[in-house]
């Protein structure tokens, strides 16, 4: 995968305000929500940031149990993604799906539609964060 430097810098200093600020700064508990059946959403912290255009980091858990699916979902904003736990069939609309193995890594772009299926044997994580502006 290939970064920008813009992109780069932005991950830089997301990770620097993750080590910087802690957990203790996140101001969101953690919040479980069913998106799917067998597709569940785990929030597990929000952070302030000094990245121009964006307001705050929000690091997102998704699993998919055997057999879930959720979407198609169309991207509200920036995010980059980290398959963890099972490979994930990953559709995103105009390209063939593929088959995400856990520590692949992807961006979303807004606008960007998508759905995945666990077509696995054992649960499938991936590991969200989203660049959210003001």
């Amino acid at each position: 995968m290939e970064i920008d430097r813009r992109t780069a810098l932005a991950l830089g200093i997301t990770g620097a305000s993750a080590l910087l600020l802690g957990s203790a700064e996140s101001g969101v508990a953690e919040e479980v929500k069913q998106l799917a059946p067998g597709v569940e959403m785990r929030v597990l912290k929000v952070l302030p940031v000094q990245i121009p255009g964006f307001s705050k980091v929000r690091w997102r858990d998704i699993t998919w149990q055997p057999g879930a699916k959720f979407g198609p979902t169309t991207m509200k904003n920036a995010m980059i993604c980290e398959i963890r736990g099972g490979p994930l069939e990953q559709h995103i609309e105009g390209q063939d799906p593929k088959t995400l193995q856990p520590g692949d890594t992807y961006v979303c772009h807004i606008g960007m539609v998508e759905w995945d299926v666990n077509t696995g044997t054992t649960p499938s994580t991936m590991r969200v964060i989203d660049l959210l502006t003001a």
